[in-house]
């Protein structure tokens, strides 16, 4: 895998400038990997196929399948002016969720397709955000991933306090989902405030796992 890779690209296991993100200012986002490099999905593909293929795993779970914001540098604003034919200085924000899908896509595809080579009966999941218009602007759609066949499982992170918020957001995924049994909401047992973490009640945690059950 590394023998794929240049040396600019890997430093202790870490990507560097090769596949960082770039800002409109042209700073490196922290933690961010950009997911139009080839490199990077091949790498990030090859590692969660490899788990699958090494151990007895009952399936691969995607946390963090995202973009984490939009990328400028050279080779994003090369690539995206040759596919949409203008500056990706232009580009709309349909243009943005359309490119930042395509790449996201093609990993949870790539990796599905290959964890099910390797191991037939292993469950694919996602954890994704709770509200679909916000999630499709780092390259989620997760509807579209169940409905594909890519995700067995389809993971929004709810952590709303109020309850009714939660049903809307769960009503948005039942309606844009084919098998509505793919369907698994994660629930906070938490609230923070003041920078630091709280339990929330039992009387909220029960309402909210009532809920989504029904």
């Amino acid at each position: 895998l590394i023998d794929k890779l240049s040396p600019g690209e890997l430093n202790g296991g870490r990507f560097v400038a090769g596949t960082g993100t770039i800002d409109q200012e042209g700073k490196v986002v922290p933690l961010g990997a950009d997911v139009h490099r080839s490199a990077y999905r091949d790498f990030i593909v090859d590692m969660m196929v490899g788990v699958a293929r090494d151990y007895e795993v009952d399936g691969i779970h995607l946390d963090y399948i995202r973009t984490m914001g939009r990328c400028c540098c050279e080779k994003c604003r090369g690539e995206f002016a040759k596919q949409f034919g203008r500056p990706l200085a232009e580009a709309s924000d349909d243009d943005w969720v359309g490119w930042q899908q395509q790449a996201i896509g093609e990993i949870v595809r790539r990796t599905a397709e290959g964890v099910r080579r390797v191991r037939p009966q292993a469950k694919m999941s996602a954890a994704v955000f709770s509200n679909l218009q916000g999630s499709a602007a780092q390259g989620q759609d997760s509807p579209g991933w169940a409905n594909a066949g890519w995700t067995d499982i389809v993971m929004p992170m709810d952590y709303r306090m109020q309850t009714l918020q939660v049903r809307a957001n769960e009503r948005q995924f039942l309606s844009a989902l084919t098998d509505k049994d793919k369907l698994v909401t994660g629930l906070s047992l938490y609230m923070r405030e003041g920078g630091k973490a709280f339990p929330r009640s039992s009387d909220l945690v029960r309402e909210q796992i009532t809920l989504v059950r029904q």
